[in-house]
Order: C-alpha cells, then structure tokens, then sequence
C-alpha cells in the first residue's frame, strides 16, 4: 500500500477470478511477500481463511491432514501450502466428492509442481497461477504492460512515469525492484530488508521443501548468479567456481527455482527444436534482490554498466513473460 493505504491493482486478479470462477482447486503460486495474501484478501467475501504458518493450524494439518480438511467450510483459502503437502491428497478427496468451483484456494511460496514431496498433483482439478512482484505498470496504477505498450506505440516516458532523460529514474526503479514492502523505504533501508529477506528464506523456508546440509554454500550460489545476471547456465562452470560437484548445483539451483528466486529463460530461436536443446539463460526473478547481492546502486548505472545493464535485461525478462 502507498501512503493514503490505497491498495496497488494487480494485473493477474482478473485470471484468478476466472480461474476460481470453473475450476474446484486454484494455486496461487510466487515468493514469499509478493502479495500472494493481499490479493487473496481482494476476493469477493465469503471465504475462510487460513495460514498454516500459524502453529495451531500447521500443527492440527500435519497430524490429521483428513480431518482438517473435512472441517474446513465449503469456501476456503489456505496460505503456505507447501509447509503441509500432506493435505493435498485429502484436498483430492474432498474435491472428488464436490467439485464445486472455486471450492479451494491455495497459496504457496514454494512451486508445488517442482516439490517432490508432493506425490499428488491434483492433475484435471487445480490450476495454478504464478504472482511475480509488481511491475512498473502496477507500480505506477497503470493499466497494461510497459512491453505491450511499447511494441504498438515505441517508447515514452509517461509509460512507466519517468523522465526518459535522466537514465537514474531507470536505475532506481532497477535498484527498487518490484517488493511491496522495499518500495515503502528509502534505499539504504531496502537494502537491508532485501537481505534480511533472503536471509530468512535460506534458514527458514529451504527446510519446508529440501534437505541442505549447508544451506551457506547456496546463499553462495544465489549470489554468484547475482553478480552474473543473465548469463548462460553453465553447471559445470558454477561448480568449478564454487568448489561443489556439479550434482549438488543442479540441487541447489532446483531449490531455488522451487522458491521463485531464480529463473530460467529458454534459448529462443525460430526453429522450435532448437529451442529445446540450447542452451537458458538464468535469472534473479527480481532486480532488487540482484542489485542488493552484486552491491550496485542506481549511481552504478555509468560506472558499472555491465552490470547494470544485466540486471536490467534479468528485470525484462521478469517482465516479457507475465
């Protein structure tokens, strides 16, 4: 929320409610403080809901994932899904013997379809729909997209609100990233909750969905990536780097993508095959989180351009594929 407490509009509302609006189960999926909550809350009223990182719930889900969904109301949401997969078959049943639209919603930090201990699917009765943090248009209250926009019309400033004379505007919105919460600070203090944010991923929320014995060598690896945003991904190149085998960075790097910190961006060439077995390129999914781990500010636009302008083309990719 900004200063009048005015809510941001999020461009995926419309498809979830389209999504709750025919299908029993609907998973709304993305990093943990997008706004998964918020927009959940933006729904019609009627709906229960429930987070199980609170303790009673997540403790009454785990030891009777059954009988706590056979209590539950007919209309309900369920934050933090992934910390109890165990209810996922007991959601099957419960779906199975009322189909109802819209029956469940879940929301989850961690991709459900990655986890592997997830053995139910809910294949024909969930879909998931995937929230990134804002973009500039949300940023900004504008309808649309800033690639849409300036693919039919070209570039102009009032698109995303900025000067398109002062290259900083750019850089400190790079620099901001897309965070609600960061947005709310001045720089020095978003910094710091972006670190303190990925510092509580990796000793809190790795362990809901993996088992890491040095949970330091991966922060190392998110890192790496940050200082080389948009690179190819080379593993064995990463491993060599870091002293690991190259088994345990596709782990990691698996980890990551399961948290939605990392992305893959395929290889795009005009013959589809080809596409397939080239070689993707890899992402932070936000340019705050990259410029708080490479140590770049919006003043390193000019004297460190390089690397300011990869974490440009990781914030376009985060962007071109909403």
């Amino acid at each position: 929320m900004d200063g009048t407490k005015k809510l941001y509009g999020r461009a995926l509302k419309p498809a979830l409610e389209t999504a709750l609006s025919d299908t029993p189960v609907v998973c709304l999926l993305g990093p943990r403080q997008c706004g998964k909550t918020t927009l959940a809350r933006q729904l019609p009223a009627g709906r229960t809901y429930i987070s199980l990182d609170e303790d009673p719930y997540f403790r009454t889900a785990s030891s009777d994932p059954s009988g706590f969904v056979n209590a539950l109301p007919e209309l309900v949401t369920i934050d933090e899904i992934q910390r109890v997969p165990e209810l996922l078959p007991a959601i099957k049943y419960a779906i199975d013997q009322n189909r109802q639209p819209g029956r469940f919603l879940l929301t989850g930090s961690a991709n459900l379809l990655l986890l592997p201990t997830v053995s139910e699917s809910l294949a024909g009765r969930m879909e998931a729909v995937y929230l990134h943090p804002f973009t500039e248009a949300e940023k900004e209250r504008n309808k649309g997209t800033f690639l849409q926009t300036f693919l039919e019309e070209g570039f102009r400033s009032e698109i995303i609100g900025a000067d398109s004379t002062n290259p900083l505007d750019l850089s400190e919105r790079l620099v901001r990233g897309g965070y609600p919460e960061p947005l709310t600070r001045a720089p020095q203090r978003a910094r710091q909750w972006h670190r303190h944010y990925l510092k509580s991923i990796i000793e809190r929320d790795i362990h809901d969905i993996a088992r890491v014995r040095d949970s330091h060598q991966l922060a190392r690896l998110l890192e790496r990536l940050a200082l080389h945003p948009a690179a190819l991904l080379n593993m064995s190149g990463l491993a060599q780097e870091l002293g690991l085998y190259r088994g345990t960075v596709e782990d990691y790097l698996l980890i990551l993508e399961r948290l939605f910190l990392v992305r893959r961006l395929p290889a795009w060439h005009r013959n589809a095959a080809k596409r397939l077995v080239k070689t993707p390129k890899i992402h932070l999914t936000d340019s705050g989180l990259t410029a708080t781990l490479a140590g770049l500010d919006s003043k390193d636009w000019n004297t460190k351009r390089p690397q300011a302008t990869s974490y440009c083309n990781s914030c376009d990719m985060k962007k071109a594929t909403r």
